[in-house]
């Protein structure tokens, strides 16, 4: 996969331009839009995604990943997440922190948000056609008139502004490599285990919220459709796919 970076200066949203491309026929596998200024981003459902004009990386990846199984899609979501984690925690190792995965696509230093992940897969019969592939990360932003999601960026810790370009590159690089390393080896089990290691709160009582209310459990796992496993106080277990349970 080549990476093909294509620069606008300012846009509604970088993900409804990457779906423009696929419906008119001229997207490639590995072209990244990329933007300083997103007047309408995207979050998850009806969010909005609040980003400083030239300060953050906006941006969405084009994937065309006929090799994975439809069912199996969550492994793009795996993959991502651990490439913007690897390369974030290069920059706050000496800080004493890292970064950490909130199920099933956010980014979190401690309880704040650093970043989130936006998915638009396109299926054709059994076939995962096109992934389109959302990603905003807080850089040098300092501060938000959005409280909701409790964000944070980077330049809370590092104290200057860093170049939002080099983070970017070195993360379409990470990504790269991983996906490409899939491609060959479809090796999910590796890339779930370490998704556990760095997912947010595991292995730790906390308070969730589903259909039936709220209760206390503790998250231990994620199977291969993605769906997360709570464990109750009673030791009942749960599975939660995206949007059916809230923490």
């Amino acid at each position: 996969m080549d990476i093909n970076v294509i620069n606008i200066s300012e846009i509604d949203s970088t993900n409804s331009y990457a779906v423009g491309l696929i419906e008119k026929g001229k997207a490639n596998e590995g072209d990244v839009v990329v933007t300083k200024s997103q007047k309408q981003g995207k979050g998850q459902g009806e969010n909005h995604w609040e980003s400083e004009p030239n300060k953050n990386i906006t941006g969405t990846l084009i994937l065309e990943p006929i090799f994975i199984s439809p069912s199996r899609q969550f492994v793009l979501t795996q993959l991502i997440s651990l490439s913007i984690i690897s390369i974030l925690d290069n920059y706050l190792s000496k800080y004493n922190t890292n970064s950490s995965i909130k199920w099933p696509n956010d980014i979190y230093i401690g309880n704040k948000k650093i970043a989130g992940i936006l998915f638009q897969n396109f299926v054709v019969g059994e076939s995962l056609t096109y992934s389109v592939i959302g990603i905003g990360i807080n850089i040098n932003q300092k501060k938000f008139s959005l409280k909701t999601g409790n964000p944070i960026a980077l330049i809370e810790y590092l104290k200057e502004e860093v170049d939002t370009n080099d983070i970017l590159n070195e993360i379409l690089e990470d990504f790269k490599n991983r996906y490409e390393s899939f491609r060959e080896y479809q090796d999910y089990n590796n890339v779930n285990e370490a998704y556990l290691d760095k997912l947010y709160l595991k292995g730790a009582w906390h308070n969730f919220t589903d259909l039936n209310g709220s209760f206390t459990g503790k998250i231990s796992d994620v199977d291969e459709f993605g769906r997360l496993e709570i464990i109750t106080r009673s030791g009942n277990s749960r599975l939660y796919l995206f949007k059916e349970v809230t923490f």
